[in-house]
């Protein structure tokens, strides 16, 4: 998908908005229609557990984890002023939704409390609410109207935080993409490594598969 999408410009994927007065003055419908190509349809036929970050039509930062992959993912990426809102099928009122990260770049919060309520349901709290490990990937920001993106003041335990520069992609160039990706692997798999030599300190009982990572835009 990275390779697909880091192939063109993003400018190429975009159109002007036909209601620029509703949020926007671009579209983002090629991008979902390029990954309704790229994706399954839903996400419930991934592999493996995936959420976004999304501002609703109200105003409140919420995870999507189910339903309409591409229109999701893409509204993720939604810039408010920039991009208009995308409609998620199957949501309703809280249509249009918007990037997630003018609330909360990092979405831990929310991602944590979902956990827990996954693991009450499964009736596999642990002594303390000891969750298992995080790991949370923090870009710099690029503006200072982005949302919180402060993992301490999150209150949330047990987490591992890998920072990278600002890429200084735009519409027109996304830059060297391969390397700014294989840096930011670099530095990831630097702190994997150091988070199974500490697995030993695991909480008994928890899956090591239950490493969540969190990523949040550049934003």
């Amino acid at each position: 998908v990275a390779s697909e999408l880091s192939r063109d410009a993003p400018i190429k994927l975009l159109n002007p908005s036909h209601a620029p007065w509703k949020g926007g003055l671009l579209s983002l419908d090629p991008v979902v229609e390029r990954l309704r190509g790229l994706l399954p349809a839903t996400f419930e036929e991934l592999e493996k557990e995936f959420a976004v970050g999304v501002v609703d039509a109200q105003g409140r930062h919420i995870l999507i984890d189910k339903g309409p992959l591409p229109e999701a993912v893409a509204a993720s990426a939604a810039i408010p002023l920039i991009f208009q809102g995308v409609h998620i099928p199957g949501y309703g009122q809280q249509n249009p939704f918007k990037d997630g990260g003018v609330v909360d770049r990092v979405g831990l919060k929310a991602w944590r409390d979902r956990r827990r309520s996954q693991l009450a349901s499964a009736g596999r709290q642990h002594e303390g609410g000891r969750l298992p490990p995080c790991l949370v990937h923090v870009i710099k920001r690029s503006s200072p109207f982005s949302g919180q993106d402060s993992v301490g003041a999150t209150g949330e335990a047990n987490v591992t935080v890998v920072h990278s520069p600002k890429s200084g992609v735009n519409f027109f160039s996304l830059g060297d993409f391969e390397q700014d990706m294989a840096k930011a692997a670099r530095r990831t798999k630097l702190q994997v490594e150091t988070l199974k030599a500490g697995s030993k300190l695991q909480p008994k009982g928890i899956d090591r598969k239950q490493l969540a990572l969190t990523s949040q835009s550049s934003h």
